[in-house]
C-alpha cells in the first residue's frame, strides 16, 4: 500500500519522504472516514484492499493534487534530495513484487539477502553483469545497489540541459578495502548515448569531494566485449568504439 503511494508520488518527481508518504495516506483514511464513515482503526485492511483495487482512480486523484500543489509551490518542483556526509547504507528495504533474492548468495553485497528485478530488460542485464564482477573482485569489501527514492538513497547533483539544479542516484556505491568509494552508473546503448550532463555532474561531485580529502572515484561503467569500460572527463564524450574510454581497473 505505501510502495503504491511512493510510486505514484515519485512518478511526478517528487523525491518522496516517509512523512510524505504517511500525509497521503493519511488524506486517504480520512476520505474514506469522512465520506463512507469508514474508520481506519476498525477498517484499516479493508480499505487498503479497495485502494489496491482502485489503483487508477487514486493515481488520478493523487496526480491532480499534485499538480495543484506545483502550482503553489513552484520552487519545490525541481527539488532532490542533496545527500551529506552524514548518508550511510539503509538498515532495510522494502521490495515489491517485481523482485526476488538472488541465489546463490552474493558475497560481496551489503544488503543480505539481495534482491534482484524480476523484469527483463537491458538495464537490469547490464547491472547483472557488473554486481557479478564487483562481488568476484578481491579488491572489494562491499557493494550497495543503489535506488532511487529520497534521502534513503544516494545521490549527486547535476545541472540538466536548462542548466537547472537536479540530483541522480547513482546505480552502485563500492566500497574498497584499501579505502577508497567507488560510484558507478552503469549505461548501455541509447543509455550511454543521452547521460552526458549526468556525467559531468558526477566527475564535478568527484573532483570537489577529492579537495575535501574523501578518496572518490567513478563514472559511467559500459559493459563491451567482456570488460568494463569508464570514462571520466569533462565534457561527456560517447561513440560506439568508445574513443577515449578507458578499461575499469579496480
Amino acid at each position: 500500500f505505501k510502495y503504491f503511494i511512493q510510486e505514484a508520488l515519485h512518478a511526478e518527481e517528487m523525491f518522496p519522504e516517509q512523512r510524505s508518504v504517511g500525509r497521503v495516506c493519511t488524506s486517504i483514511y480520512h476520505f474514506f472516514s469522512e465520506e463512507l464513515k469508514m474508520n481506519y482503526e476498525e477498517v484499516q485492511r479493508e480499505i487498503m484492499t479497495i485502494v489496491m483495487s482502485s489503483k487508477q482512480a487514486f493515481t488520478d486523484v493523487i496526480n491532480e493534487s499534485l499538480k495543484e500543489y506545483k502550482l503553489t509551490h513552484p520552487k519545490e518542483k525541481n527539488k532532490a534530495v542533496q545527500n551529506d556526509e552524514l548518508w550511510n547504507v539503509p538498515m532495510k528495504i522494502d521490495f515489491n513484487a517485481n523482485h526476488k533474492e538472488r541465489k546463490p548468495k552474493l558475497k560481496q553485497a551489503i544488503m543480505s539477502p539481495f534482491y534482484g528485478s524480476t523484469s527483463p530488460s537491458k538495464t537490469w542485464e547490464t547491472e547483472k553483469s557488473f554486481i557479478e564482477f564487483l562481488d568476484n573482485h578481491k579488491e572489494v569489501e562491499w557493494w550497495f545497489k543503489n535506488g532511487e527514492r529520497d534521502g534513503t538513497y544516494f545521490a549527486v547533483p547535476y545541472k540538466d540541459e536548462q542548466e537547472e539544479d537536479q540530483t541522480f542516484y547513482v546505480d552502485f556505491i563500492v566500497n574498497f578495502k584499501d579505502g577508497r568509494i567507488g560510484l558507478f552508473n552503469t549505461k548501455s546503448g541509447w543509455t550511454a548515448k543521452d547521460a552526458g550532463t549526468k556525467s559531468d555532474g558526477l566527475q564535478r561531485y568527484i573532483k570537489e569531494q577529492k579537495k575535501n580529502g574523501k578518496k572518490l572515484f567513478g563514472g559511467i561503467v559500459i559493459p563491451k566485449s567482456g570488460s568494463f569500460y569508464t570514462y571520466t572527463d569533462i565534457p561527456y564524450k560517447y561513440d560506439k568504439q568508445l574513443t577515449d574510454w578507458k578499461i575499469l581497473e579496480i
